[in-house]
């Protein structure tokens, strides 16, 4: 539209034109009508050449007012008054998931990309443009500047919203790294502007005040035009499932397993009544329902699996404006029964650990103990059992403690209970090495000297003795003690320490071995937890100093002992689900027992676009990874060499987006110039490079008006005085 300003050249060619048009003659009246010319020449040009100007400025403004309506230099105008070159356009689309917030039928994340196909539709020819999707981890979608603006908007309308929330650091960060590649290698375009689209959450934006993002911002103030479109809502109710706990981190046939669900959040006072729906295996199993007045609540739901295997537990929530954290899943391993493999160091010392385990003998217990000598460790297959507990173990070979050690990685719960044949030296160097296996959680010191000990819960703050609170009759604080192992407490994490003795050492220490990030070799896995009890489970345990020998403590005979014992089981599978559900963005990790001829396996995620995950082999264990957990839902693995060897994974989102709470505007830097854009709701931050959109539109259309009335005044004016 700028290149109709051409026809304000038009008065001046007419003019130019009219003036050849003619002969001159002369005849006598005309002196006289000459003569009286002359003296008003001047006057005349003057009044000509204002009219002229006039005419010439309302074509040129009007011109000017239709060809960009934003008339900013970032603009088509301000490309077509520029010497040369074009315009590079970062469109930055938030991508959390509160983005999917519905109003009027359409989610804000729909909003935003039509707003940035706007601002490609309105782009002049040879504008570049690159697109970032923002997340917790910005996904750059186009890095180099494209050209073509077709395939600019095929990619707008391709994005999807993932399941995560966002932060702005680090997509200023990346914006960063692309205006400074894209002024090496596209030199001609020597203008940038910045367009994040957002709903301007809180959860999003509280990092836009960090050191770190007020250095970025100053940094791209002086490359480029920066402004800030908000999609967002003035509603900020909204319910959510925001965690669901199984009571006990196993799952056995028959045997009933609690779930707790917690629903956070705030919504329509009118409404005071919600719903949970629970689902198991996609079959409606229970619903209950929440005041929905209160802040919170937690639910309580009961199920009984009747088939062991993988099985998928879903929580729905009535629907509301923000549906993505309206459900939560959870990926349940149903077993016959666990399995513990008890290791005795002496013939009789695992009795009363087997008795704890299995107290009462039903046909289908929930755990079922397994007792075996140390010989028989190198030749047992460890991953079928959940747990191994060593009973009073001498000490160990390098073999065993490989084998333990890939046991611990793998996921499973290894215990070792002290007593009078541990060898403290070979235990520290075999499974407390620093560089060898090291998963012993602290280093052993040897037998105490002979005394009375007793237990000190510290207020059972563990929550291996929450069954003891209020119980102080059950015997656990009178248990008697002469002796006990001692080990090194561990300084740089004392909540490690479940239960500690009265002479201050501890009685039960349990935490996970470290996993070093640049350990290929269980890169795979999340390691499983490891306990060292120093108090025995046998009283065989004596003391050999006396005469005759005295027995070490009456614990194992105690009535305290199979609680104690049941709790440190609890303790020790705990994890074990932690790799089954997993929340969006962490990776999935599995093994198969046997590689396919292709080595890989398929992987079925919520979207059911079936993908293929390659096999790795490390120690004869087939495992994989899968690191594109990008949606909330259940992701199903399937082994094609084994069809009943499928498992079940629950991605879940963090929660954090689903306060709906927005910015304030007094929160963001003060070094930027905020402006307010009523219109088309966009925050301006003005750059000083690029500059920031002025609104020109109305201001030449108003000026092209005052012009048209100015000049009929003035042909009025002047054709008047004239006649």
């Amino acid at each position: 539209m700028l290149f109709w300003g051409c026809a304000a050249a038009a008065p001046i060619l007419i003019h130019l034109w009219n003036r050849h048009r003619y002969q001159e003659m002369q005849w006598a009246a005309m002196q006289y009508l000459l003569a009286a010319i002359k003296k008003n020449s001047r006057r005349i040009r003057v009044e000509q050449l204002l009219v002229l100007i006039v005419r010439c400025l309302i074509l040129l403004l009007f011109a000017m007012a239709l060809s960009d309506v934003s008339c900013n230099w970032s603009s088509s105008l301000g490309t077509s008054l520029s010497m040369s070159g074009t315009t590079h356009t970062v469109l930055v689309i938030d991508g959390s998931y509160s983005m999917d917030y519905q109003s009027g039928g359409t989610s804000n994340f729909e909003k935003a990309k039509q707003m940035a196909k706007d601002i490609v539709d309105s782009g002049a020819q040879g504008d570049g443009y690159t697109l970032i999707l923002m997340s917790d981890i910005p996904k750059v979608i186009i890095a180099e500047p494209s050209y073509d603006a077709a395939d600019v908007l095929r990619e707008i309308d391709q994005l999807q919203m993932i399941h995560s929330g966002a932060n702005v650091t680090p997509a200023l960060a990346e914006i960063t790294k692309i205006l400074e590649k894209a002024k090496r290698n596209h030199p001609r375009l020597n203008r940038n502007r910045i367009r994040i689209i957002s709903d301007l959450t809180k959860n999003s934006w509280e990092s836009i005040s960090s050191q770190d993002a007020t250095e970025l911002l100053e940094k791209l103030s002086k490359a480029a035009s920066f402004s800030v479109i908000d999609v967002g809502q003035v509603a900020t109710g909204n319910f959510t499932i925001s965690d669901v706990q199984q009571e006990l981190p196993f799952a056995t046939i028959g045997a009933t397993t609690n779930f707790n669900v917690q629903v956070d959040g705030s919504g329509d006072p009118v409404t005071t009544q919600r719903a949970v729906r629970m689902y198991a295996d996609d079959v409606f199993v229970s619903q209950q329902t929440f005041d929905s007045s209160a802040d919170t609540a937690t639910l309580r739901f009961s199920h009984q699996f009747d088939i062991a295997g993988d099985h998928t537990v879903e929580f729905r929530l009535d629907e509301d404006s923000l549906s993505i954290d309206n459900h939560r899943w959870q990926a349940v391993k149903v077993k016959n029964s666990l399995r513990v493999l008890c290791v005795a160091g002496q013939p009789g010392a695992a009795k009363y650990l087997a008795f704890a385990l299995q107290p009462d003998r039903l046909q289908y217990p929930t755990v079922r103990p397994e007792v075996v000598n140390q010989s028989a460790l190198l030749e047992l297959d460890l991953l079928q059992y959940d747990a191994i507990m060593f009973v009073n173990v001498r000490d160990l070979v390098q073999e065993e403690a490989k084998l333990l050690s890939d046991y611990v990685y793998a996921g499973g719960g290894l215990a070792f209970f002290m007593g009078d044949r541990v060898q403290a030296e070979n235990y520290n160097n075999m499974l407390a090495s620093t560089d060898g296996v090291n998963i012993l959680p602290t280093k052993l010191i040897g037998p105490s000297v002979r005394g009375n000990y007793r237990f000190d819960p510290r207020e059972y703050q563990h929550a291996m003795l929450q069954a003891f609170r209020g119980q102080q009759d059950g015997g656990l604080l009178i248990t008697p003690i002469w002796n006990y192992y001692r080990t090194e407490k561990p300084e740089n994490n004392l909540s490690n320490v479940s239960l500690w003795l009265d002479s201050g050492d501890p009685a039960v220490i349990i935490s996970k071995p470290p996993q070093k990030p640049t350990d290929e070799q269980h890169k795979f896995h999340l390691p499983g937890r490891v306990a060292v009890i120093n108090i025995p489970a046998s009283i065989q345990s004596v003391d050999r100093t006396l005469t005759p020998p005295e027995s070490w403590t009456l614990f194992p005979s105690w009535p305290s002992f199979p609680p104690v014992i049941q709790e440190l089981l609890i303790e020790l599978v705990r994890s074990q689900g932690d790799s089954r559900n997993i929340q969006v963005g962490s990776p999935l990790i599995g093994r198969v027992e046997e590689a396919s001829t292709d080595s890989s396996v398929d992987l079925i995620p919520p979207n059911e676009q079936r993908v293929r995950v390659a096999l790795e082999t490390v120690n004869g264990s087939h495992q994989w990874m899968f690191d594109q957990t990008e949606y909330s839902g259940i992701y199903q693995m399937i082994d094609r060499s084994r069809l009943d060897a499928s498992q079940s994974f629950a991605v879940n989102i963090n929660t954090r987006e689903s306060d709906l709470t927005r910015v304030a505007l007094e929160d963001l830097p003060g070094t930027l110039n905020l402006n307010s854009d009523v219109d088309n709701g966009s925050l301006s931050f003005a750059g000083i490079a690029g500059g920031s959109a002025t609104g020109l539109f109305r201001l030449l259309l108003i000026m092209v008006l005052l012009l048209v009335l100015t000049e009929s005044i003035l042909a009025w004016r002047y054709g008047t005085g004239a006649a």
